[in-house]
């Protein structure tokens, strides 16, 4: 049986570290690889307040990190520094790991972070490609993959197109592979009876690449409409400040609120719309995903492949200004009969045609084509 080390470096709980959580606990129960969850201490804290840790920890390999890092508060111009910072010492942490997998001979290493700071042994190996952004492809992190025998598993073809257009003129050694579906965790709950007609939930990093202040325009126009909503905004990130600012400036102190909770799924139950803003590609987004398992109606933007899942029988797809988003809102708030039509299916489909089984089932298969692509191990 193969050993699945899913390697993740990461001190947040987004979209892709709830992935690979669920994805080793999906993995665990179909019993087909044994996976190995490796991940810094301050992420497990995270995981497990999350309950995304079954109580059996055996394949969870915790590197520790100096809690003194984890604790640090620092202005928000300085989170990138910092990030740095932590991930190269927490990086450390992983060595014994990487000495570990060199004596497994049935390795198989799955890396989910486009981090510089981790260099995992050269064995078979599946690397996650999901920058919806395309602007990460000239790392470290992707230079010393293309010169391994590797999988370069792409979250959509236009994503994979980027990667191999950036690395044309370059000499590669990797395959690349585009993933024919997602998934989320849905909780066994489809709904409850306390959804409120009038909630849009955002979730996601307060980052620019998520527009969380576009999002907060677009509450305040539906407002200066008569519109009757009340938002809450789920994340931490660089922009949290000057979002809770600018709701300050609006007077929308009663009307927006911003948290930051372990598990989104218990707020997106209550919740009738969900918004992803996304400027490059909203299709293989997490909490999209979980809002519609939850059973939202979706507003995105119609950008990259948004398409695939967000149709007019799941939301609307929209242009990225705060006008528009807010025209695309308006009559899903005022008739709560049609958000409701459109949450009923989109958890439909999220649940039918973006499981963790077949996800699974199609990573098992990536990790088949990884052992054959990097050929006979040699030490």
């Amino acid at each position: 049986m193969k050993n699945v080390y899913l390697i993740n470096l990461s001190f947040g709980l987004a979209g892709i570290e709830r992935r690979f959580a669920n994805l080793w606990r999906a993995l665990r129960r179909r019993g087909n690889v044994f996976p190995i969850l490796v991940i810094p201490s301050s992420l497990a804290a995270l995981l497990d307040e999350a309950r995304l840790l079954p109580d059996d920890p055996t394949g969870l390999i915790v590197t520790p990190e100096p809690s003194t890092l984890a604790k640090l508060r620092v202005p928000s111009s300085l989170d990138v520094p910092l990030a740095i910072v932590r991930s190269r010492i927490a990086a450390i942490g992983y060595r014994s790991v990487w000495s570990r997998i060199r004596r497994d001979r049935n390795a198989v290493v799955h890396v989910g972070m486009n981090t510089s700071a981790i260099k995992p042994p050269d064995v078979p190996a599946v690397y996650e490609c999901v920058d919806a952004n395309l602007e990460q492809f000239d790392t470290r992190h992707f230079r010393r993959a293309s010169t391994r025998r590797c999988i370069v598993h792409c979250q959509t073809d236009r994503i994979r197109m980027a990667l191999d257009c950036v690395f044309a003129s370059r000499p590669t050694r990797w395959r690349t592979i585009t993933s024919p579906m997602y998934f989320a965790q849905y909780d066994e709950k489809r709904a409850n009876g306390n959804r409120d007609p009038r909630l849009i939930a955002f979730v996601g990093r307060f980052a620019p690449e998520k527009n969380p202040m576009m999002f907060i325009e677009a509450v305040a126009r539906l407002r200066g409409q008569r519109t009757d909503c009340r938002a809450i905004m789920l994340g931490e990130g660089p922009l949290r400040q000057a979002c809770m600012a600018r709701i300050r400036e609006l007077g929308l102190e009663s009307v927006i609120a911003i948290d930051f909770v372990p598990r989104p799924t218990e707020i997106l139950h209550r919740a009738a719309v969900y918004v992803s803003l996304q400027p490059g590609d909203n299709y293989g987004s997490q909490s999209l995903l979980e809002a519609m398992g939850a059973g939202c109606a979706v507003v995105a933007s119609d950008v990259g492949e948004t398409k695939k899942i967000v149709t007019d029988r799941t939301g609307v797809r929209t242009l990225l200004s705060a006008e528009s988003v807010a025209a695309a809102l308006q009559p899903l708030i005022s008739d709560p009969n049609r958000s409701h039509q459109l949450g009923e299916e989109a958890a439909r489909i999220a649940r039918t045609q973006y499981s963790a089984d077949a996800y699974a089932a199609f990573l098992e298969s990536a990790y088949e084509l990884a052992v054959q692509h990097h050929g006979v191990r040699t030490e």
